[in-house]
C-alpha cells in the first residue's frame, strides 16, 4: 500500500526469498492514469544485494550508493533473508525514534565538570554545552552518538572511549546498537581518535 507505506516493494516469483526485482512507486505513478494492465516485470529494477554479516555501517554506504534506498540480504548460501532499508539502519544505531511524548535528550553537568550526555543529543546543542565551536562539521551528522560513530569507524562498545575535538567521551551505556548515554570529559593531552 503506497498511501503510507514504503516508496518502493521487492517484486518476487511465488516465495518472498525469491526476490526478482524492485518496484518504485514514482515508476508506477504515471502508468496508474492509463487504462488497461500494467507490465510490473518490465517496470522492476534490479536488486542490490549484501551479505547479512555486513557491518552495519557499510550497508550504510551500500544504501547511499543504491538508487532504491532497499537491499536484498542474503545469507553465505545466496538466500534471501530479508530486506533492509535507511531506516532500519537508523533504528539499529540509534534505537527507535522518540515520540513527543518522550523527554528530550539531555545535557546534565556533573560536579567534576564533566558531563553526561544523552546519544540522542542534537550536535549543535553538544557543541553549546561543551563549548566547542567546531565541533559539527560538514560529515552531516545530526546527533552526537552519529558523530562519534563515524570518528570511531565501528559501533564501540560500553566502557570503549573516543578521543576526539580535545574531548574524552566514554561510552557509558548502550541499548542495542545505539549509543545511549555518553561520559563527556576534556582530554588532558591530544590522543588519536578511537583510543
Amino acid at each position: 500500500k503506497f498511501a503510507s507505506g514504503p516508496s518502493s516493494l521487492p517484486r518476487c516469483a511465488g516465495d518472498p526469498a525469491n526476490v526478482l526485482g524492485v518496484l518504485h512507486f514514482k515508476d508506477l505513478l504515471p502508468l496508474l492514469q492509463n487504462p488497461g494492465p500494467i507490465a510490473l516485470v518490465e517496470l522492476a529494477r534490479e536488486p542490490r544485494y549484501v551479505m547479512e554479516t555486513t557491518p552495519v555501517l557499510k550497508v550504510l554506504d551500500e544504501l547511499r550508493a543504491s538508487r532504491d534506498h532497499m537491499l536484498i540480504v542474503v545469507d553465505e548460501h545466496g538466500v534471501c533473508e530479508g530486506l533492509v532499508t535507511p531506516m532500519d539502519v537508523l533504528t539499529a544505531v540509534a534505537g527507535e525514534l522518540p515520540e513527543d511524548s518522550e523527554a528530550a535528550p539531555e545535557a546534565l553537568q556533573l560536579s567534576d565538570g564533566s558531563w553526561l550526555l544523552d546519544g540522542r543529543l542534537a550536535l549543535a546543542e553538544a557543541a553549546r554545552v561543551l563549548e566547542v565551536a567546531d565541533l559539527a562539521d560538514d560529515a552531516g551528522d545530526a546527533t552526537l552518538a552519529g558523530r562519534l560513530l563515524r570518528a570511531e569507524g565501528r559501533i564501540p562498545d560500553t566502557g570503549d572511549v573516543i578521543v576526539w575535538r580535545d574531548w574524552r567521551f566514554e561510552i557509558t551505556r548502550r541499548d542495542g546498537l545505539r549509543i545511549d548515554q555518553i561520559h563527556a570529559r576534556r582530554a588532558a593531552g591530544p590522543e588519536p581518535v578511537g583510543t
